[in-house]
């Protein structure tokens, strides 16, 4: 099991929201060292001893390649968890009413929204759009003509004579030939968070000449993700997205596309066909390309098939860095030597 990244860990997490969680977990915890006639209470005894198992559960069944804010964000909710209860079950025994255990609950609440989890604090290459600069940088796009709403005065004050200056030279044009890895972005939804540590830790990493980390809020280019088809509503799950762009175009995404769908279902039904009747992938390539006797059963299990990969595609996604450098070969794509070599 890897450990999570703890590169800059006083300055990642002595952000509020990191502090705030954190003296959270200790309130029941104090409580119950200041109840010192309390050891020898049943009660007390079954928190003392599920405060540690929580602790060990929550480390042991992270995924791997975790992010230490992930991995505090996973402790302190289940240790919130085990305050709020605990101060519930255990306000006899401690000496305290239900109104305190609504405080602490309301001290939460307000804490989540006073402080919400900021993003990622450590040092990082990754590069916040707007629609304008999607359009230039990444889809290749020509800049829209500006438009003059106010006219200009037809008299204008001439500056004195004064020595030629060297001219401010222009930003360079895009790149066709970099690669622009775009992580389709929403602020309330918890993996697009997760998605963004892990991206801005690789970017410190992995961004050369050749490639480059990008993320596109929802919030801020809503123009773009509705032009994408990229639906912004937590019910339809199109969001958090991954894109590998080149030259303006889509090289690959995950979660997979309909296009990457279709190919993968016909690869997958070629393989079957070789391994059952020892069919060639040529003859059935050539099959699967034909109009010839498609009914519309077939297109629809096809439909259904296509579907059904996307679907698995998203929820089966590992968002770790490794599967994420693994999937879009970045290492490969940034020219930088494998890990094993």
């Amino acid at each position: 099991m890897t450990l999570p990244d703890t590169r800059d860990v006083v300055k990642r997490l002595s952000h509020p929201h990191y502090v705030a969680n954190s003296l959270l977990c200790a309130v029941l915890p104090a409580l119950l060292l200041l109840s010192l006639d309390l050891r020898s209470s049943p009660a007390v005894t079954t928190a003392l001893v599920a405060a540690p198992v929580l602790l060990t559960l929550s480390v042991g069944l992270r995924k791997d390649s975790d992010n230490i804010e992930s991995l505090h964000e996973s402790v302190t909710f289940q240790l919130r968890l085990f305050n709020l209860f605990g101060l519930f079950f255990l306000r006899n025994e401690i000496g305290i009413t239900k109104g305190w255990v609504l405080a602490y609950f309301g001290v939460w609440m307000v804490c989540s929204f006073l402080f919400p989890q900021p993003s990622y604090l450590g040092p990082h290459k990754l590069k916040v759009l707007t629609s304008e600069t999607f359009d230039t940088h990444i889809l290749l796009l020509s800049p829209a003509d500006s438009v003059h709403l106010v006219e200009e005065p037809k008299i204008v004050e001439l500056p004195d004579e004064t020595p030629d200056e060297p001219a401010v030279p222009a930003s360079s044009p895009p790149d066709p030939t970099q690669y622009h890895l775009v992580l389709f972005y929403a602020d309330y939804d918890k993996k697009s968070r997760d998605l963004e540590l892990t991206l801005a830790r690789l970017s410190n990493e992995l961004t050369t000449p050749v490639l480059d980390f990008c993320l596109l809020d929802s919030a801020k280019a809503p123009t773009t993700f509705y032009d994408l088809g990229i639906s912004t509503s937590p019910m339809a799950f199109d969001i958090p997205q991954l894109r590998l762009y080149k030259g303006g175009k889509v090289v690959q995404q995950y979660p997979l596309s309909e296009g990457e769908a279709r190919r993968k279902m016909r690869r997958e039904r070629s393989a079957k066909l070789e391994e059952d009747l020892g069919v060639k992938d040529g003859a059935i390539e050539s099959e699967d390309g034909s109009d010839d006797g498609a009914d519309s059963d077939a297109e629809s299990e096809d439909e259904r098939e296509v579907q059904r990969i996307r679907d698995m595609s998203r929820f089966k996604w590992d968002r770790s860095a490794a599967a994420i450098v693994r999937t879009f070969r970045l290492r490969e794509r940034a020219r930088l030597p494998s890990r094993s070599s």
